[in-house]
Formats: C-alpha cells, structure tokens, sequence
C-alpha cells in the first residue's frame, strides 16, 4: 500500500505471492544444483517454473504458498553450513554456525506459515537426522560443529517460543481449524478416520490427482489439469529408480522421497482430501525426483553424447509444450471460466468497483451474504472484497467499529460489520436496523430478488449477462 497506493491494494495483495513464488524458484535451483549438479538444478528449476500447482501458489495471497519456498531455503542453509573445502585453521567436517542458525531460525517460521507444518517440519528434521546420522556424528566430533548446533537449535527455539506458549495456554485457539476438519473429530470411530486417512494419503499419489484432474476446488487449481505438467510422469518413475539405486552415493535423493512421503500427512488427516494447499510443501519434491529423472536419462552411460543432446532436447521440448499450454489455458481460457470468475468474487469486485464514487454519501452500505444453492455464485469473506475493491484505506479500516463473528461449522473469524458497511440483507436485520435509523441514507448490494422497494441504480452482469448484484438506493 505504501509503495503502489490504495488504487493498487490488489496487487500489493498479491505481489509478496508472486515473489515468493520468484524466490522458490532460485532458492530450489541452488538446493539442487549442490547436491546433483547445476544441470539437474537447471531441471529441476524449470519444471516448478510451469507446474499448474506452482503457478497457481504464486499467483494465489494464500499462506499455503510460504510453504514449499521456506522448506527449501531451508534445507539450502543447512546444506550450505557444511565446510567444502578445509582452509588454514577450519577442522575438517566442521560446520559453518551462520548458514545452520539461519537454516534452524526458517525451519521454526515455517511453523507459522500454515498449519500443516506443524506436522511435517518437525517429521521432514527427523527424517534428516537418520538419513544424515553418520555426518551428523562425524560433525559432533568437533567442537566448533557443536557450537553451531547448539546456536541453531537456541535460536530456533527462540523463534517457536510464542507459538509454544499459545499452545500451552490456548490450546483451543491453536487447535481450532485443525478440530474443525479433522477426520478424528469428523469419523465416528477412530478406525474409520484411520482408513480415510489412509485412503486420502493414496490419493495424493493417484494420477487423477497429479496429472489429469487436481483438487476439486477450482479455486485452488487450474481446472482440467493435474498438480503437476504431465510431461513429467516418465521422468518421475526414472528419478525414483535413479534415487533408489543410487541411494548410498548420494543420501540428498532420499531426502526427496522422505519429503515426497512426508508432505501429504496432515492432508489425509482433514476432510476434503486431497487438498493442494495443504500438502502444498510437497510441491518440490516431485520437481526434484522429475530432475534427477531428467538428468539420469539425459547422461546415460550407454548413449553417445548426441543420443544424450537428443533426449535432453526431448524432454525440454515436452515439457515446455506442456507449460506454455497451461500458462497460455492460466491466463485465457481460465480466465474467462463463469464458475472460476464466481469463485473468485468478480461480480462483488465489479459491485464495489459500481459503488465506488457514491458509498460515502450514505450511512449504511449492506452486502448480501446469500449463498447459492445452485452454485452459480460465491459468497465469501465480502468485507475484505469492499476494503481491497473500493479501496479502503488500512487506517481509516483499523478506526472503524467491527463486529467480528465465528462462522460455524468453517471455524473461521469473519467481519459482520465494519464502519458503515453491514455484510448481510436480510430482512430482519434491515427491518431491526430502520425501526432503530428511519432515516438513514442507505445503499443495498443485493443477489438479484432480494430487496424490493427501494430505487434500483444499477445492475451488476456476470460473464454471460445473468444479473448477479442489484444495487438499490434509499430516497
């Protein structure tokens, strides 16, 4: 707000996804390339460049898109505290303290990043330290290394502390989404929530889920197209074969399936499995199993080096294709989806855009809170659509008088008033609201058949002309 103005609140919303999403991508490539080369690093960075799952993370203000990138600027610090070269004075094996507190310090923020990394961070360390067990203990043999470690985990203690202390004195805020949609809250036996985990957690591997359909919510995946590009399900079955062959001259691969196994647990664990944003930490692991699919099929020892230019030139002609059909698919076909535009709110956006020069003429400004129940429209969180579409300024917003409710069975805080804005038409409340202010100057954003008697001042259309808002005004 500060940098682009108010007029750009919904960019400035969306930019820090976008550069995050920039910065995964750098971060990922450097993780690789240390530990298969800048060649399998150079794969790896592509294929998250034009993953349908990656590109709708880093186009999408949801908190689900720190996930994937703090994970692997992560692991990239800590990769990076170990010493490749022993210089005059350094112990052999010993680890470098600055990059290992950073590492520990981004492994406790991911706590904060979404609730699913309060399960798998702690499992993807524990996975780690056995795989890693015998350069873990070579590096304990030396002081400066237990230094180090001893930094890092002071330091990532420090970072968890608030959150420990929330969890040990409200529990109940802490746990509050997770009870909501957990299957063991949810299932009416503890067997029964085991199996639909169990059951949930296969999805996430299905080729349903990765290449053809994705998640069920358009909102969170780009229709008719899986998490990941398809061009990459051969190089995938290669990378697993390349990571479990080499596995003792290389432990970084099993890293990758620990994480690939890992990633989907707190996921199959909730309703509505699978779930893309969820068990959006995963999204890297298949890059990289993709990667090291893609460098071991171009370097076969058996090719010559033009067999070898020739698969590499295939499998960046596939995968290039598939990308460019899904940007191009992203940004035009998607685009201009009813459901998708529904999903996303545009016909509130273009209500307020409506209401823009005229809102502050009046006292009361209410936004209908109807849900269709034939799914042709979404209704969702319509103060924070009114702050960002008007725009409101984030000052005059914090003066505001608020009434904040739960909604039930979701669990979420959502805003019923703020300032003169009331998110709801309901008959009684409007009815509660004039026999308390006859005289109020009032403006209705209305689902169309909701509110007669008042002066009609403009309709909002969707996509195909089907009236969507009706906006009437008091005398």
């Amino acid at each position: 707000h500060a940098i682009l103005g108010a007029e750009n609140l919904t960019v400035a919303t969306r930019l820090p996804a976008a550069f995050f999403g920039i910065l995964t991508i750098a971060c990922f490539y450097a993780l690789v390339a240390r530990t298969h080369g800048r060649g399998t690093g150079l794969w790896a960075a592509l294929f998250l460049t034009l993953s349908p799952w990656h590109l709708q993370l880093s186009r999408f203000g949801h908190e689900s898109t720190l996930t994937a990138g703090i994970t692997a600027l992560a692991l990239l610090s800590v990769s990076m505290a170990r010493r490749t070269s022993k210089g005059p004075g350094d112990d052999d094996g010993a680890l470098r303290p600055v990059p290992l507190v950073l590492g520990g310090v981004l492994f406790a923020l991911s706590l904060y990043t979404y609730a699913s990394m309060r399960l798998f961070t702690p499992l993807l360390l524990l996975a780690a330290a056995w795989i890693y067990r015998a350069e873990f203990g070579t590096a304990l043999r030396h002081r400066a290394s237990r230094r180090a470690i001893a930094l890092a985990i002071t330091a990532s203690a420090l970072v968890a502390v608030p959150l420990v202390v929330l969890s040990a004195t409200r529990w109940d805020i802490v746990m509050a989404r997770a009870e909501q949609v957990s299957l063991f809250h949810r299932s009416a036996s503890v067997a029964t929530a085991l199996f639909q985990s169990a059951a949930q957690y296969a999805d996430h591997f299905s080729p349903r889920w990765l290449f053809t359909q994705g998640d069920r919510y358009a909102i969170q995946s780009p229709p008719g197209y899986g998490q990941l590009s398809i061009a990459i399900a051969p190089l995938l079955l290669i990378g697993l074969y390349a990571t479990i062959r080499d596995r003792r001259r290389n432990r970084a691969g099993m890293l990758v399936l620990a994480w690939l196994l890992l990633h989907p647990l707190a996921a199959s664990m909730s309703d509505a499995g699978p779930h893309a944003l969820r068990s959006a930490c995963g999204l890297p692991a298949f890059q990289w199993l993709a990667a090291i699919g893609a460098g071991a099929a171009a370097s076969h020892a058996a090719m010559t080096a033009g067999r070898r230019r020739l698969v590499a030139a295939i499998c960046l002609a596939a995968v290039a294709i598939n990308g460019s059909v899904v940007v191009r698919d992203y940004f035009g076909r998607w685009s201009r989806d009813p459901w998708v535009a529904a999903l996303y709110q545009r016909d509130l956006r273009d209500a307020m855009r409506a209401i823009r020069p005229i809102f502050g003429n009046y006292d009361r400004i209410y936004i209908s809170d109807q849900v269709d129940r034939d799914r042709r429209w979404y209704s969702g969180e319509a103060y924070a659509i009114a702050l960002i579409a008007l725009p409101v300024e984030p000052a005059t917003f914090q003066q505001w008088d608020k009434v904040v409710v739960v909604d039930e069975p979701s669990g979420f805080h959502r805003v019923a008033s703020m300032g003169p804005f009331v998110m709801t038409t309901r008959s009684d409340v409007l009815r509660q609201s004039f026999e308390h202010t006859p005289r109020q100057r009032a403006l209705f954003v209305a689902r169309p058949g909701e509110i007669n008697g008042f002066r009609r001042i403009h309709t909002v259309e969707s996509l195909y002309h089907m009236p969507r808002f009706e906006i009437f005004a008091t005398p």
